[in-house]
């Protein structure tokens, strides 16, 4: 069958700004990758192997169909997650049990893209036996990685990558002239500028320039962090501390570039106040990025005041030792691996554990005050926190199930993540750290039983039935034996949803009657366990042919989400609501309680439940006849199939959902014809996730009016534009109000507007929308840039 052409971008959106010189290097690599499976770009740190794989990469992005992916593992400690990294970097965030791998050659075997797997070195044997893997059954992928040493595989290219261009010795005399366009010093005068602005154009200082970049040996880090000290000296101070700092080196041939490097980081480092060295070497114990909260809390005590802290950041970069991310909603700063290697090495004796113990409390403080405030309006907020603290968290959890005595913090940490591992839809690495913190800690206590619901929930959500099942029956008589009635009550619930998995439906009634009469008392607290629990009772109502029932279950559960702004667990009861009308035989109902369910599952990359609710949508769809809506559900059958690959088993194996698959399929065959239906089913096995959604809701980014039906008399005022702007931001009333210089009653009246003009319930569902009208985004209404 003709492949469709239909594309993906992968994540590589841009090229990295700033980057300078190698255009015969970058000719001479792409011209390699277009005949190698497997490129390395090796050399020591510093020297530039990731700007110009990722220069490559983009340069190279149009010859590859299914897009160019960058997987950075410099901040991965564990190989074993190795798998699990590409496999989330690709999108397959639910991957089948334990078998990343597997997952990967399933998703990669049919598709053309460019893996780049950037700093391999410090996981080698896993990268290698990956790669090996992927090129023997993925005919159609490239792979270019960068290590500081070649995988030594077979089929590998291996390309050095060598420092900048530098003027030759020669040069270096007074009379000869300097030119500017060795590419070494056409970097210094770019980063020079960007410290002090009109500085390149003072000549006087090319020879200065030409020594200082000889001296560095053209190595990239080294050359950015000497022009970063600009702001605090002339060139020629510049090069006189270099000239006194190198002269060791000059006569010794044999100096190796590492050498170098590491008389750069030396140099830089003494260069730093005493405050700025302390804080440079604690910083280390980060994996990709912190935030001021964070280093406040790890890197900070008497010697080093919280109240000296921003100054301090502010020294480092400036000279360039941090860089500070501004287009993250919260200021957050990143460390180059090389750069954080050198603080490691600066640590005193007995340093590193201190810091990491304070860094595993602050991380799994962070966890449990996600976990806390859940059930609320922050929700998407704390999900995208949680993804980009990611790194750090598996740290936390790595020093926990790998240090004495730390085992039960694992339990905490990892069981406080369940928000990560499922309405974000990493199952398989939270599966990956429970297993593990449950075998590691044995002993009867409440963090065990809160883990063992957690590994059972996610195992139910992988259609690992059976050791789901286990699980949560571990993690009942567990709770009741500890009396953690909560517990019992929360492994009754998804054990609840288990059983219906398994066709066992009297079982599952009672276990979840049993959850909900607990739920239901002053002891408990309404929170997302109860909405769940209502949800997944709903559902079995929709097996017995109670759809009265189930409409009723739902609709508390929504009046009680609604009641608490909560998004995550309202998305499963408007799918349960959508199941109930098309079983009804409501079917405008049912779209629109589907529609919106899929939209916030999708909010939060809540993968299963965002196919799981295209799925219904496309029963739906096929039920009035209508041919154009057929063709959708046909595309949508198609998508769901090919995307839920690396969940694990198809619809969880589950009778029913396969059931109601096929009865659809039959109405669709029916209604297009056998080789239409084909034709549109495999035009949906390629599209992508997003294109998924835009699909099963109809949308296009057309516009806000045209892709949620609004007459001219609906449209926002720009005052109402601006206001849901700021809440797809996630910003509060109070925020909306101080950013917009108005009352916070006012803020309140133009979202109660909002809601009424568009139709909408949730601040989630604005968000989706202003996501989703191109009129938003930058420049689409305004040509002058405002």
């Amino acid at each position: 069958m003709t492949r469709v052409a239909v594309r993906e971008e992968g994540n590589l959106r841009t090229d990295l700004p700033g980057f300078v010189g190698r255009r015969e290097a970058t000719a001479q690599v792409r011209r390699k990758l277009s005949e190698a499976r497997v490129l390395t770009l090796t050399g020591v740190g510093g020297v530039g192997k990731t700007r110009l794989a990722r220069h490559v990469a983009w340069e190279s992005r149009r010859a590859f169909h299914d897009g160019v992916w960058l997987v950075d593992l410099a901040k991965l400690d564990d190989p074993l997650l190795l798998d699990h990294v590409v496999a989330a970097t690709l999108g397959l965030q639910e991957t089948a049990i334990r078998e990343p791998q597997r997952a990967l050659v399933e998703h990669l075997q049919d598709r053309q893209l460019l893996l780049v797997l950037d700093n391999c070195e410090h996981v080698l044997d896993a990268s290698a036996r990956l790669v090996a893997e992927l090129l023997r059954t993925a005919p159609d992928i490239r792979v270019l990685a960068t290590s500081r040493e070649p995988l030594m595989i077979v089929g590998e290219h291996v390309w050095p990558v060598i420092p900048l261009s530098v003027p030759p010795q020669d040069a270096l005399d007074p009379s000869a002239g300097h030119d500017r366009r060795y590419e070494a010093i056409d970097l210094f005068w770019q980063r020079a500028e960007s410290v002090l602005p009109g500085v390149a154009k003072d000549r006087s200082n090319d020879r200065a320039v030409a020594r200082i970049c000889h001296l560095l040996e053209g190595l990239p880090l080294a050359i950015e962090l000497a022009a970063a000290q600009l702001r605090r000296m002339s060139i020629g101070q510049l090069l006189a501390q270099l000239a006194d700092r190198y002269r060791v080196l000059a006569d010794d041939h044999t100096a190796s570039r590492h050498t170098t490097l590491d008389a750069a980081m030396g140099w830089s480092y003494e260069l730093c106040s005493p405050p700025e060295r302390v804080l440079w070497a604690r910083l280390s114990v980060f994996a990709g990025g912190f935030d001021l909260s964070a280093a406040a809390m790890v890197c900070t005590d008497a010697s080093l005041p919280a109240d000296d802290l921003l100054s301090v950041l502010g020294g480092l970069s400036d000279k360039s030792i941090l860089t500070l991310d501004q287009d993250a909603p919260e200021a957050r700063y990143r460390m180059l691996e090389t750069i954080r290697e050198y603080g490691r090495s600066r640590l005193g004796d007995g340093e590193s554990d201190t810091l990491r113990r304070r860094h595993r409390d602050h991380y799994l403080d962070l966890a449990e005050r996600v976990e806390s405030a859940w059930f609320g309006e922050a929700q998407l907020d704390l999900a995208r926190n949680l993804r980009s603290e990611y790194a750090n968290l598996t740290v936390a959890l790595e020093y926990c199930l790998s240090e004495h005595g730390e085992n039960r913090s694992g339990l905490r940490l990892a069981g406080a993540l369940w928000p990560y591992w499922i309405p974000c839809g990493f199952l398989l690495d939270g599966r990956s750290w429970l297993d593990r913190a449950l075998q590691l800690d044995t002993t009867p206590c409440r963090e065990r039983a809160q883990a063992l619901w957690a590994c059972g929930y996610v195992a139910t959500r992988q259609g690992d039935i059976a050791t789901a099942l286990d699980m949560l029956d571990s993690c009942r008589a567990l709770g009741r034996e500890l009396g953690e009635e909560d517990i019992a009550a929360h492994a009754n619930s998804a054990a609840g949803l288990t059983l219906q998995f398994a066709d066992d439906l009297p079982s599952a009634v009672a276990h979840l009657e049993d959850a909900i009469a607990y739920y239901r008392t002053e002891r408990a607290r309404p929170d997302t366990q109860l909405i769940l629990a209502l949800f997944f009772l709903a559902y079995a109502m929709c097996l017995r042919g109670n759809t009265e029932r189930a409409v009723a279950l739902c609709e508390e559960g929504g009046r009680i989400c609604r009641t608490h702004d909560e998004h995550w667990a309202l998305s499963w009861t408007l799918w349960g609501l959508g199941l109930a009308h098309w079983i009804a035989g409501n079917i405008e109902d049912a779209i629109a309680q589907l529609r919106e369910s899929l939209l916030i599952k999708h909010a939060f990359h809540d993968l299963a439940g965002t196919l799981l609710s295209a799925e219904c949508l496309a029963w739906t769809l096929a039920t009035p006849g209508d041919t154009a809506m057929a063709v959708r559900a046909a595309r949508l059958l198609g998508a769901v199939h090919a995307r839920w690959k690396p969940i694990g088993t198809f619809l969880y194996g589950h009778k029913a959902f396969l059931d109601w698959r096929e009865r659809c399929e039959a109405r669709l065959r029916a209604l297009l014809g056998d080789q239409p239906y084909e034709n549109e089913y495999q035009r949906g096995s390629l599209l992508t996730v997003d294109a998924v959604v835009s699909c099963a809701t109809g949308e296009k980014k057309r516009g806000a009016r045209a892709a949620h039906g609004q007459d001219d008399q609906k449209t926002l005022s720009s005052r109402e534009r601006d206001v849901a702007k700021l809440v797809a931001d996630g910003l509060s009333n109070r925020e909306i109000a101080a950013q917009l210089v108005i009352a916070e009653r006012t803020a309140e009246s133009h979202i109660d507007h909002i809601f009424t003009k568009l139709g909408f319930t949730s601040r989630t569902q604005i968000a989706a929308w202003v996501g989703q009208d191109t009129s938003f985004e930058p420049n689409a209404a305004d040509d002058t840039g405002r």
